[in-house]
């Protein structure tokens, strides 16, 4: 695999804390990532053509959001978020780096659920 500046896609796990947003560093700014909670069987997808509501708020992000019976729901707030590595659209009131370049999962419950694990995919 090459630099993170090479690279058009990452995957990884993340354990859920129902509380704090989660920021994932994959070294690019994704224009497609998948959220799947592997033990409430939900899954959230956002794109970068998704509106974002809001002004740069983290727990602000949107996605697309199925559940475990198959209803699917856009969703505005708690979503997915890219950030950029600049600060904009990244927490650092709550001591979050500047410096993280990926997404950040938002606090909905159906995905980052307290202990429960989340599986990712990002895509350039």
């Amino acid at each position: 695999m090459g630099s993170d500046s090479e690279r058009n896609s990452a995957t990884g796990v993340v354990t859920g804390d129902a509380s704090d947003v989660l920021y994932i560093d994959v070294g690019f700014v994704p224009n497609i990532v998948k959220l799947y909670n592997s033990d409430g069987l939900n899954v959230l997808a956002w794109n970068s053509a998704m509106a974002v509501e809001g002004t740069g708020d983290p727990d602000t992000g949107v996605g697309v959001l199925q559940i475990t019976a198959g209803t699917m729901t856009f969703i505005t707030i708690n979503g997915i978020l890219a950030v950029d590595g600049v600060g904009e659209n990244n927490d650092t009131g709550s001591g979050v780096a500047d410096d993280v370049i990926g997404f950040s999962i938002g606090t909905n419950a159906d995905v980052n659920a307290d202990g429960e694990l989340i599986y990712w995919e990002a895509i350039r």
